[in-house]
């Protein structure tokens, strides 16, 4: 592996992207639907996995699903803050229908990014992220009052990680199981963290969830600590210093991004 190809900070590239693509169909689009969250964690543990599999890594090879799984997350921050507002009189029919009509910009935006990884790749790429948007609709489908702040973070957070570790992966060239072991890598990794930030920042992600203090933390420290064992168990099949960043940036504090 060409060691040094890859830098290990993508977000002002991903956050320009991010920002070309709307600014291109700006005409169309409501005003509200420009990228509000403040880190692109997702997008970089996506670039993260993909360079620590590749034979000869470049971002620009990646870059791309980066930006769509960050448009995913958008949706997904949008759509919840929408569910944890549908009883406020103050969020007046316009403004509902201008952050449905956003959400449904971001999330076919996720899918025509996609268009541009590697023939080859990009049909197993788009099935890995239709499986975690369906598990993450599913989710905001259900009644939050009867779900736990576990089960909805390994169902949005953990669901949305897991794609974006196996998406880098997949553009990577790697083999199925290999695949799938940077997934679970990226799901545990993920959900560890939304717990933890949850309760560092009292955040409910906009839904109506039940959230047991000690046992959220406890379940937190518990994904973050079998997301390490994985990843050391992946040092002969990865070059494991490219995905450290992404555990790293967990340890600098949370910011106000959720998932």
């Amino acid at each position: 592996m060409a060691e040094g190809r890859v830098p290990t900070d993508h977000g002002a590239e991903i956050e320009r992207r991010l920002a070309d693509l709307v600014a291109a169909h700006d005409d169309h689009l409501p005003s509200r639907v420009s990228p509000v969250l403040d880190d692109r964690w997702y997008g970089e543990l996506l670039v993260g996995s993909y360079a620590s599999v590749a034979d000869e890594p470049t971002a620009e090879t990646a870059l791309s699903g980066a930006v769509a799984v960050e448009l995913l997350r958008e949706y997904c921050h949008r759509r919840g803050n929408l569910l944890g507002h549908l009883s406020d009189d103050d969020l007046g029919a316009g403004e509902r229908t201008a952050s449905l009509l956003a959400g449904d910009f971001l999330f076919s935006a996720a899918y025509s990014e996609l268009l541009a990884v590697e023939d080859s790749r990009c049909r197993d790429c788009v099935e890995t992220m239709l499986d975690a948007s369906k598990r993450i609709v599913e989710t905001f489908a259900d009644d939050a009052t009867a779900q736990s702040a576990r089960s909805v973070i390994e169902d949005t957070a953990g669901a949305l990680g897991g794609s974006a570790a196996a998406v880098g992966a997949t553009i990577g060239g790697i083999d199925d199981r290999s695949r799938d072991r940077l997934e679970a890598l990226g799901r545990n990794l993920a959900a560890g963290r939304a717990a933890r930030w949850t309760l560092a920042l009292d955040a409910d992600c906009g839904l109506a969830w039940h959230v047991d203090h000690h046992g959220l933390a406890r379940y937190a420290e518990e994904r973050l600590a079998l997301a390490d064992r994985q990843c050391r168990a992946l040092a002969p099949l990865a070059e494991t210093a490219r995905l450290r960043p992404s555990f790293e940036a967990i340890e600098d504090g949370p910011t106000r991004t959720r998932p």
